[in-house]
């Protein structure tokens, strides 16, 4: 109940406002099925400026959308994959998508770090962990203002810690796949591979909760 709950508040509070680094990734695939695929990135130039491409600048203003319109930095691969989905379904219905989606994932981060540092806790434990992760996410860059912005690395936090716990737990195949689809969201989980390649899976956590 709790999951949903949040995802609720997060579909319903923040409506269709933000979702800044959302829209980079729409647009970047609309870009490719417009036959664009050139405009996915900014020109190359001497400096990295974080900057979208001039014609997204056009383009966005053109549709209505006052708000700040940030450039594509993800792989490329998923402006392609998405690239259909442009076609078929609208940014609005995206948007609520995504914000149940990364609310679920938020709450169930908590749940799998619950897990892994408190495997056998009582009620009361539980209850205070769960209180004080769900405070503390909401207030910090990656709660709040990530689900504003329906930002990709909540995703990827859960499929991080995701992958931690499979592996922890017996199933390092699972583990993998889920650290390999968060390293295609964004590169730096996939640092953490040479855990699993150690002969043996020689890595423990020794996660330890017990201040709690």
């Amino acid at each position: 109940m709790v999951l949903v709950a949040l995802a609720a508040i997060a579909a319903f509070g923040f409506g269709q406002t933000g979702s800044n680094d959302l829209r980079a990734v729409w647009t970047a695939a609309q870009e490719v099925a417009l036959g664009n695929p050139q405009l996915v990135y900014p020109s190359p130039g001497p400096l990295f400026t974080m900057r979208p491409p001039d014609e997204w600048l056009a383009h966005l203003r053109a549709a209505g959308h006052q708000g700040d319109i940030y450039p594509y930095i993800y792989p490329p691969l998923w402006a392609w994959l998405l690239a259909p989905v442009t076609e078929n379904i609208s940014f609005d219905a995206i948007v609520l998508f995504m914000r149940f989606l990364n609310g679920a994932a938020l709450v169930g981060g908590l749940f799998i770090a619950r897990h892994l540092c408190l495997p056998g806790a009582t009620d009361h434990q539980r209850l205070t962990f769960f209180s004080v992760g769900f405070a503390g996410l909401l207030l910090t860059h990656s709660g709040v203002v990530a689900l504003y912005e329906n930002q990709p690395q909540i995703l990827v936090g859960f499929l991080t810690l995701l992958g931690i716990e499979r592996s922890e737990n017996g199933h390092p195949a699972f583990g993998g796949a889920a650290l390999a689809l968060a390293a295609a969201l964004k590169g730096y989980p996939a640092l953490l591979a040479v855990f699993w390649i150690q002969p043996g899976n020689g890595w423990r956590w020794h996660l330890s909760c017990s201040s709690v």
